[in-house]
């Protein structure tokens, strides 16, 4: 409950040089999405919170327990919101109240061991389809082998069986699409991947969290939980937290 500290929504409000941050809402947050005026946060204990354009809770929709649901995204045709439940190694589709719709399982590993296996996180509609990225395709990130991949489904057809996007990636988060390109944070490493998946940035940090104003990246940097894994793959490792304001032209 502390007003400068734990988990939650903040507002970052930036003037050159000068910042100010305030908490808007105390809990455990793992994502936000925005439709027309309003906001819709993920929050663990409380469910999907519905915020105005003044950061004012409107309305709070339960959903189900032990999902650590992550990531939020609306397919307008279908009206539709769908989130990825890390402890579930699933998708889950709602309809406009937050009704559960439907439910995808990436395997039947979480069924027959009681574990998640895939650690999916984050997830972006463009059009009829839905990318979703997770730490390990295979489901064995807890074996210490991060396979992540970008996934694609076709939304007017979720039998189809969901295409490989981009895979060899290091605890993906965040995929984005600005300037025609599909972004992505290969987290880890601490890379911007874009414009055909190529490196755009690379920082020493467990990138997390994604955003462009039109000429500036805004890079969200955890404090890293995993910083034993870098060791022999950089030589300064950040464990700060903050957010890094990118310029991919000048590399600033």
């Amino acid at each position: 409950e502390d007003p400068k500290f734990g988990g939650g929504v903040y507002r970052l409000d930036i003037d050159g040089f000068k910042w100010n941050c305030k908490k808007v809402i105390s809990g455990n947050c793992y994502g936000i999405l925005k439709k027309g005026s309003k906001f819709f946060v993920v929050d663990e204990q409380n469910g999907i919170l519905e915020i105005n354009n003044k950061l004012e809770i409107e309305n709070k929709y339960a959903i189900e327990k032990n999902l650590r649901p992550h990531g939020i995204s609306f397919h307008k045709k279908t009206d539709t919101f769908i989130i990825n439940s890390t402890e579930q190694d699933a998708i889950f589709f709602y309809d406009l109240k937050f009704k559960l719709s439907q439910k995808i399982k990436l395997s039947n590993k979480k069924t027959n061991t009681g574990l998640r296996h895939h650690h999916i996180n984050d997830n972006l509609v463009i059009d009829d389809s839905l990318f979703v990225s997770m730490f390990s395709f295979s489901g064995n990130y807890q074996k210490e082998v991060y396979d992540g991949v970008i996934l694609e489904y076709n939304l007017l057809d979720l039998k189809e069986s969901p295409k490989v996007l981009k895979n060899e990636l290091w605890m993906p988060h965040n995929i984005k699409f600005f300037n025609k390109s599909l972004f992505i944070l290969n987290s880890l490493p601490g890379e911007l991947l874009g414009y055909n998946m190529q490196i755009i940035g690379k920082f020493p940090a467990f990138t997390r969290g994604l955003a462009h104003d039109g000429k500036f990246f805004f890079i969200g940097q955890s404090k890293n939980r995993n910083h034993s894994k870098y060791l022999g793959t950089s030589n300064n490792i950040s464990i700060d937290a903050g957010i890094i304001l990118f310029d991919e032209d000048t590399k600033v």
